[in-house]
């Protein structure tokens, strides 16, 4: 269904000029209007918060080059105290819900006996896998300190990495913009090809909607493959970006050493993601591509099933687990493309012999990857929460400096929330790219001469204290033996 407005009053009938007042007006009514209303009115403080919203991702960038293994340390402690506070306060909620159960028992009807019933079900369930998932994270770090110290070590890198080289930053700035306009030139084509069907207009006083219908059932395939291709085109400018750092992040790794820290050559990941391995960035994209576009159509398909079914909970169920596996597929693709993407950014090989010595290497070193991409993720999560709220903290005092006086500040908070979520995303996505790229490279420099033999000094630092450390411990032991 689609719905449209005439450009001007004078040019509708007189029966319907009324009509069109009233919704006029009913428009400037709504909530949205002084939403709107108020962002004109705040428009120069919204401006500097575009400004300040940078700044806040520099700074951020920057105390991670300074502090990023201490904070990593915090982020792992946290991450355990969660998990055992996550099973405690489950079996917490538990044992209250069991004593209020056993006191009110008897005045209850069976529908809340059952309810609560749930409810400590739930509870216990919730205990047990936190409880598991904590005993198994305990193990991990335990079982796998060193492996948790040279992930820490990437991370590090990974932070030193984006402060020395800042004009990194352009890659993904320029890639979403070009997005932007590919987004805009598939709707453009996208509306044409629409409307070669069939369009008729409902009866009314205003007939605003309208729908569509197409006789010859080509369209509607092609419609589909203009989807697919939209997939396919923002996948591969996404994949090209993402491989543009990851051959800059690679070539500063190999290019340093234990005295001196190399540089990023961020021109040669533009001439191989252009030149060398565009077929390949291609080939991966068009693999996620595919995915998605069978989601899609899944889920297009389950609702009109479930729609036909008179919303029937056994056809839901299904429906929700269809879409959560083509989920975590669509995932696990997307991961799996990143390694091989980061594997060729080393090799150069081919997109096939690169996904799957990339998964090879990532089985190999399955620690590393692990705790490098979950204290990354973390990172990531505390940056964009810290670089949004402070934001939309500078937002507010800028607004007050200004003088305007504004209705409500929500629809300016959500402008600047959302702008600076954006722009944080782009900054820290980037830190993402550069922990898997480099984690690589450690995994193929151990696999080729035993122990690292690039990277920055820094890293060479925390590898030499771990293995002083160990050798501490085992003199110990030896000792004591």
């Amino acid at each position: 269904m689609d719905f449209c407005l005439p450009s001007n009053r004078e040019s509708l009938p007189d029966n319907a000029k009324a009509g069109f007042d009233m919704l006029m007006k009913q428009l400037k009514e709504t909530p949205g209007a002084s939403y709107i209303e108020d962002i004109k009115k705040s428009s120069q403080a919204i401006y500097y918060s575009f400004a300040t919203s940078i700044i806040y991702s520099f700074v951020f960038i920057y105390l991670m080059s300074a502090f990023a293994e201490p904070i990593a340390w915090i982020c792992i402690v946290l991450a355990q105290v969660g998990f055992v506070c996550g099973a405690v306060f489950g079996w917490m909620f538990r044992a209250e819900e069991k004593v209020r159960s056993d006191a009110n028992w008897s005045a209850w009807t069976e529908e809340e006996r059952k309810s609560s019933q749930n409810t400590q079900n739930l509870m216990l369930l919730v205990s047990i896998v936190f409880a598991v998932v904590s005993l198994a994270f305990m193990c991990c770090v335990v079982c796998g300190f060193r492996s948790l110290k040279l992930a820490i070590d990437v991370i590090d890198a990974a932070a030193d990495f984006l402060a020395e080289t800042k004009r990194i930053i352009i890659v993904p700035v320029l890639y979403f913009l070009l997005i932007i306009i590919a987004i805009g030139i598939w709707f453009g084509g996208f509306v044409g090809v629409y409307s070669v069907g069939t369009i008729t207009a409902n009866e009314g006083v205003i007939p605003q909607s309208r729908s569509v219908k197409f006789e010859d059932k080509r369209i509607t395939y092609f419609l589909w493959f203009m989807v697919f291709g939209l997939f396919w085109v923002v996948a591969w400018l996404r994949y090209t970006s993402n491989y543009i750092c990851m051959v800059a992040a690679s070539t500063y790794y190999f290019n340093s050493g234990p005295n001196k820290e190399g540089q990023a050559e961020v021109g040669l990941g533009f001439v191989f993601a252009h030149l060398k391995n565009t077929g390949s960035i291609a080939f991966g994209a068009a693999i996620l591509a595919a995915i998605q576009l069978i989601r899609l159509i899944f889920v297009y398909v389950a609702q009109k099933a479930a729609k036909a079914s008179g919303d029937n909970s056994f056809v839901k169920f299904i429906i929700a687990c269809g879409n959560c596996y083509l989920g975590c597929l669509e995932k696990i693709c997307d991961y799996l493309n990143s390694a091989a993407f980061a594997y060729m950014a080393v090799s150069g090989n081919s997109f096939l012999s690169s996904a799957w010595s990339g998964f090879l290497l990532n089985v190999k070193h399955i620690l590393k990857f692990s705790f490098a991409n979950f204290i990354a993720k973390i990172f990531i999560l505390l940056g964009k929460i810290g670089i949004t709220v402070g934001n939309c903290v500078s937002f507010y005092f800028v607004l007050k400096l200004t003088k305007e006086e504004v209705g409500s500040l929500v629809g300016p908070l959500l402008v600047v929330g959302s702008v600076s979520f954006i722009t944080a995303s782009l900054f820290l996505a980037l830190f993402d790219t550069a922990v898997m790229a480099l984690m690589t490279c450690l995994a193929v420099d151990i696999d080729l001469h035993g122990s690292p033999q690039h990277g920055p000094p820094t890293f060479h630092d925390g590898i030499k204290k771990v293995h002083d450390n160990h050798a501490a411990v085992m003199e110990a032991g030896n000792e004591i033996m």
